[in-house]
């Protein structure tokens, strides 16, 4: 049962910015970590925008939806771009088996985290850099029921 329409009730981009912002360094991404776009003031500061990139699939059960995630890390120089980069990358890629919480309370396993690809450089205006990654997101289509 693989396909394009493939949903759950809550976004990856969502549940892997309340996995980041339990172990992103302020000191390194000073405005946090953000769902959608970013705005002036966020990026000049450094921040990391996630945003869904393409369709979904699910396993050959139906029980797990695969995700490519966008990992925009923006900073005021190359320097700090890559900085933040680099921390993405540390705390993404090769994680296994994290239960996060949604905004509604609700648990949810990630099965699997790995950046797929990155990281690429290149200055996004006149004021900021970015460094992008590519992150590939597998969790449960549920939520972990209550106990």
């Amino acid at each position: 049962m693989s396909g394009h329409a493939a949903r759950i009730a809550c976004s990856p981009a969502e549940l892997l910015r309340e996995f980041l912002l339990g172990f992103v360094d302020p000191a390194i991404v000073p405005a946090g970590v953000v769902v959608g776009g970013a705005d002036d003031t966020e990026q000049q500061a450094g921040v990391i925008s996630l945003m869904d990139a393409g369709s979904a699939d699910t396993d050959s059960s139906g029980h797990l939806l695969h995700k490519r995630i966008q990992v925009r890390c923006m900073g005021p120089t190359l320097e700090v771009a890559d900085e933040i980069g680099n921390h993405a990358d540390s705390l993404l890629d090769d994680q296994e088996r994290i239960e996060v919480s949604d905004t509604n309370g609700r648990r949810w396993l990630i099965h699997q985290i790995s950046v797929s690809v990155g990281s690429s450089h290149h200055i996004d205006s006149a004021e900021t850099w970015e460094s992008l990654l590519f992150a590939r997101v597998t969790v449960g289509r549920s939520p972990i029921p209550a106990a």
